[in-house]
């Protein structure tokens, strides 16, 4: 059973937690639906690539293991301790080039554009750096740890980040908050205030952060989101739109050592052709105008329902792709991505939302061809429920508000003046 997937029930029960308590103390919930919506769609495409991302450090971690690691550490107790300790101080590094490095932040960038605190924040993961993060990780199959150490290592490291996105919670018990990474901790790496860039990329030990100078407490309130926003609930574009201002930054510089530095450089650099380094300006919550497009009550109600089929969708294929022959994995992936893209795109107003939902109905009858006796029900009903609902409810016709979806920064090449914490 894939884990992730086991863990769907208890990530939903918590963020219903959540919301009563924000309800009950502060009389909202600390969730938006556009901006939740986006954040779960993000981790599906996620979790989706890296049903076959994963079989790439996997394959690798463990032909290093077992033909060049001189020592093979014993799979006990003790070993698993050391490995997820080992690979949590792995996870730090890779955080922090995460942050520091365009390749890498083009990447992570994505878990950073919520401008929420709140536990579907951590679900909010790239599509596409996890292509790349696990070249951090490879030493520790030198030192001898298991390929399934290293597994379950890594779950424990993940899973624990979970709760530490929100604001919820307050500082802990001292003595935790010194070792440990908390929620406290946390807001603060997800800041844009710029005395909170650069800090705090633990994963579950807040002492690496202590120890290689990056820790900064939490005081000033903080200010959710990346200094360059998104502006956007296309899950894709989210995954492209830094990768999109690299390549527009790289075409635009004139010297070619630019070009190429513009992968690699921090996130802030600029070359001199191009103004030069950039500063992140000072921020507030009150000066903060956060991303809230118009939508209809018909077309928010239309995203919420048709984003559970393509969750649902989504988690059944974690457990049995096994099952499924490659291409009907793809397959199902695809229409899964199809539909968070629609949901995006009407939430939008975009132009081309409504005709694209319109074909990906007429796609899902496909699905009624494929599946066997009574299941075949299911696409029907809802090819059949959406097609009028679209037409009636004038579904994704709403005008969006004067900051027009997925409009980039005035200075398209610029992903971020400062990386965000």
């Amino acid at each position: 059973m894939h884990a992730i997937a086991v863990a769907v029930p208890f990530f939903f029960l918590l963020m219903g937690v959540e919301a009563l308590l924000n309800r009950f103390r502060h009389g909202e919930s600390g969730y938006q639906l556009q901006d939740t919506l986006n954040n779960l769609a993000c981790g599906v495409g996620n979790q989706l690539v890296g049903l076959a991302a994963r079989l790439i450090p996997l394959t690798i971690f463990g032909l290093i293991y077992t033909h060049v690691a001189p020592i093979h550490l014993p799979e006990s107790p003790a070993s698993l301790v050391f490995a997820i300790v080992a690979i949590d101080l792995c996870y730090y590094w890779f955080h922090r080039a995460g942050h520091r490095v365009n390749l890498f932040w083009a990447g992570h960038a994505v878990h950073h554009q919520s401008e929420e605190m709140n536990l579907s924040v951590a679900l909010r993961q790239s599509w596409f750096v996890q292509l790349i993060s696990w070249v951090f990780y490879l030493p520790l199959a030198l030192v001898g740890v298991s390929p399934t150490h290293f597994v379950i290592a890594n779950l424990v490291i993940t899973l624990y980040q979970f709760w530490i996105h929100t604001e919820t919670i307050d500082r802990l018990w001292r003595p935790l908050e010194w070792v440990f990474n908390t929620a406290s901790h946390h807001r603060v790496h997800h800041g844009t205030n710029p005395r909170y860039l650069d800090a705090n990329y633990a994963g579950v030990f807040i002492v690496w952060d202590r120890l290689f100078g990056t820790f900064v407490p939490e005081e000033e309130e903080v200010v959710y989101g990346t200094v360059a926003p998104l502006r956007s609930w296309n899950p894709l574009w989210a995954n492209l739109y830094y990768p999109v201002g690299i390549a527009k930054q790289a075409l635009a510089a004139r010297r070619w050592r630019d070009k190429l530095w513009s992968l690699f450089a921090p996130p802030e650099w600029r070359p001199t052709d191009l103004g030069g380094p950039v500063t992140a300006p000072e921020v507030s919550r009150e000066a903060q105008t956060k991303y809230r497009p118009s939508a209809s009550g018909a077309t928010r109600l239309y995203a919420a329902l048709h984003f559970l089929p393509a969750f649902g969708a989504a988690v059944a294929l974690l457990v049995i792709h096994r099952d499924l022959g490659p291409w009907q994995s793809l397959l199902v992936a695809l229409w899964v991505v199809a539909g968070l893209q629609a949901i995006g795109g009407l939430l939008e107003a975009k132009r081309w939302a409504r005709p694209f939902e319109v074909a990906r109905l007429l796609a899902t009858l496909g699905f009624a061809l494929w599946l066997p006796g009574p299941w075949a029900a299911a696409p029907l009903a809802l090819v059949a429920t959406s097609l009028p609902a679209l037409a009636m409810f004038r579904v994704g016709l709403t005008p969006g508000a004067p900051s027009a979806a997925g409009q980039q920064p005035a200075q398209a090449g610029q992903q971020q003046p400062a990386q965000v914490g």
